[in-house]
């Protein structure tokens, strides 16, 4: 799922000049999750970090996709981490409020959505700026007989 995310929006980061890495676990777990809604939450997010880096110069724009397995919570991560603005001071959970945007022309419903999916699903989805510059996106979904 997570491959045929980035595989969709492979147009949209060649058009904006964007590199975009992977790096998946090779062996995940299972997760209790449905497949079209969390591949919409890994297309919004990947669609984000593309917006994000707009300003950044064109050899650093880059998204890094990834994927581990977290044993210690039974739960599957995914993160994309790109290496845009970055997330404004003191946002970090303003952005996930309904209505609540940073661009120009958006609604402010995508990461509100993306939150309740994740959620809907007993995980969590959370943002945070990378020490390197820009954001990362964790979402956390526990494993298949995992807590709920």
């Amino acid at each position: 799922m997570v491959r045929e995310s980035l595989e969709l929006t492979h147009s949209e980061f060649v058009t904006r000049n964007v590199v975009a890495t992977l790096h998946l676990d090779p062996v995940l777990p299972t997760v209790l999750a449905d497949r079209v809604q969390m591949q919409q939450v890994v297309l919004n997010l990947l669609m984000n970090a593309c917006e994000a880096m707009v300003t950044t110069p064109l050899p650093r724009r880059q998204v890094m996709l990834t994927t581990r397995f977290l044993p210690a919570s039974e739960a599957v991560e995914i993160t994309v981490q790109d290496s845009g603005t970055g997330i404004a001071p003191g946002d970090t959970e303003r952005i996930f409020q309904p209505f609540v945007t940073t661009k120009a022309h958006g609604l402010g419903l995508g990461l509100a959505i993306c939150r309740s999916v994740a959620e809907a699903h007993h995980g969590v989805l959370w943002g945070e700026n990378a020490p390197e510059g820009g954001a990362i996106f964790h979402i956390k979904i526990p494993i298949a007989g995992g807590p709920p």
